[in-house]
């Protein structure tokens, strides 16, 4: 009851994400689509209340002034840089073949061919995000936000023998649906996002 009585209970708005990294990308919109869950998961903390209605509060996105909504802070993120998704990175010609000779003394070559495909998959993101007072439009406190995951893949889109195939590469009949860097790049900021409030209302 005594921490209770000295931090209070904050009534606290979360703005959708601004968007300042210069990148005029439609994607930025599936940030959007998370916060209704990351406002649920701050209400669970232990020192907050989300306002809603959020929609009333755009016309704050750039403002220095929040003195005119109804609530004690106002939670901002602006990303600074961010992307995510898939390419392919190279596309080349393979084909080998591999002699063996059996028990027997006789000779079997395996075969195998096709087209190597490697892609690259990419989520990252550079935000800050604030704690502001409307009391006084001042900043209580900021922290910054930041993720980064790359990493390759390759296969071999033909058809033949696994044992003639030294690419390095998974033979494979088509070209596999691609991860969804945007899930992983929209589950790390829940992830981080949710942590740092709780860091603040708990």
């Amino acid at each position: 009851m005594k921490t209770c009585v000295e931090k209070g209970s904050y009534r606290v708005v979360l703005l959708d994400p601004a968007n300042s990294s210069g990148r005029t990308d439609t994607r930025f919109r599936v940030i959007n689509t998370v916060m209704n869950q990351i406002r649920a998961s701050l209400g669970n903390n232990l020192f907050a209340i989300p306002v809603k209605n959020i929609q009333e509060y755009s016309t704050y996105f750039y403002s220095d002034n929040y003195n005119g909504i109804q609530a004690d802070v106002i939670i901002k993120i602006t990303f600074n840089d961010w992307n995510y998704g898939t390419y392919i990175s190279n596309r080349e010609h393979y084909s080998n073949q591999k002699k063996r000779t059996k028990k027997d003394g006789t000779e079997v070559v395996y075969r195998v061919q096709g087209d190597l495909f490697t892609s690259k998959n990419y989520a990252h993101f550079d935000a800050i995000v604030e704690w502001i007072s409307t009391a006084d439009n001042t900043i209580i406190s900021n922290y910054s936000l930041a993720f980064e995951e790359n990493y390759e893949e390759c296969v071999l889109v033909g058809a033949g023998d696994r044992r003639a195939n030294d690419s390095g590469c998974s033979l494979v009949k088509k070209i596999p649906p691609p991860p969804s860097m945007e899930n992983v790049f929209k589950n790390e900021f829940i992830t981080q996002t949710t942590s740092l409030m709780a860091s603040w209302f708990n």
